[in-house]
């Protein structure tokens, strides 16, 4: 912590930037940034790095996009997981990132069917939408053009999301964090977004 004086002359506290790398291992909530400037731990006893993954979201054979992203599935297929379990006993996932770079932006198709695309951040489940009605009803809804980038973040909040897991275990749905796609009427079996997560995991008990 650094001091300022105010204009009244009184000293006040100003944040280090940094202070991301000293999340207190009891916070039921994270609202630090999404991403790390640069991925580094405080100490022996735990660690706040970024994970990484990337991926493709396309279409089914019947034009429908109903894709699902959770934090845990993201993160422990990337490539640095493994090592990173090896080192501690416990894990929480602080926030889930996503960056989608759409097909249709660089490469405009004549003839092929795209429309528009659905996104909400969720807490209740892996189950995919169903609908544009069924994606409507969640509070996080937005809608996209099929030839615009989209970014979705979600972060820890609650006791269930806040719960420690050891490394050798996977969470239960109701502590994942998710953020899921739709999109209907559009060509079957194409690509539509390339799309890369980030995960910022808070591990604890160095081996």
């Amino acid at each position: 912590m650094s001091a300022t004086k105010s204009k009244k002359g009184k000293m006040q506290t100003k944040q280090k930037s940094n202070a991301i790398v000293s999340v207190p291992t009891q916070a039921v909530s994270y609202r630090g940034p999404a991403k790390l400037p640069q991925a580094r731990g405080s100490d022996e006893s735990y660690e706040v790095t970024e994970v990484r993954f990337g991926g493709t979201l396309s279409t089914s054979g019947s034009g429908v996009l109903a894709a699902v992203l959770d934090g845990y599935s993201q993160a422990s297929s990337s490539t640095d997981w493994a090592s990173l379990v090896n080192l501690y006993q416990e894990y929480r996932i602080l926030s889930m990132h996503v960056e989608c770079a759409p097909w249709n932006k660089y490469n405009q198709p004549t003839t092929t069917a795209l429309a528009p695309v659905y996104t909400v951040t969720d807490r209740s489940g892996a189950t995919p939408l169903s609908s544009q009605s069924a994606t409507a009803a969640y509070a996080s809804a937005e809608i996209h053009d099929p030839s615009t980038r989209i970014v979705r973040t979600i972060k820890m909040d609650g006791s269930d999301e806040a719960s420690w897991i050891a490394t050798s275990s996977t969470p239960a749905n109701a502590s994942r964090l998710y953020i899921k796609f739709y999109s209907a009427g559009n060509a079957n079996s194409i690509s539509l977004y390339d799309y890369l997560t980030t995960m910022i995991v808070q591990f604890r008990g160095r081996s």
